[in-house]
């Protein structure tokens, strides 16, 4: 939880003021209103110890071949909460943007 919201003010304070922020907000929100179902598929795909994204990448890249990131009893809880985390991300940016845009342009002059 605690990563899920540090991350989401991060992402909202970068995407306060940068153009084309319809696009980022689709993207960082997509995956809180995806289904659960997709979301684990996607996941499994991403994570996969034989032909993962990740450790595809880390073979071409690195050279080296990647854990079992679902099998791995030291590994598999770390990624589960980069899961939650990627989940959970877009509420807590969506939140934290209107909050952001709610503040009155005199407030940010007065800083300036």
């Amino acid at each position: 939880m605690p990563g899920s919201i540090i991350l989401g003010i991060l992402v909202a304070v970068g995407l306060n003021k940068v153009r084309g922020k319809l696009i980022y907000r689709i993207f960082y929100y997509m995956p809180s209103i995806t289904s659960s179902v997709a979301v684990s598929v996607v996941f499994l795909w991403i994570f996969n110890s034989d032909f993962g994204l990740i450790n595809v990448y880390l073979k071409q890249w690195f050279g080296i071949d990647g854990p079992k990131w679902l099998t791995d009893t030291r590994i598999v809880m770390p990624s589960i909460a980069v899961l939650s985390i990627w989940w959970g991300v877009g509420g807590n940016m969506i939140l934290f943007l209107a909050g952001l845009q709610g503040i009155s342009a005199s407030y940010y002059e007065r800083a300036d």
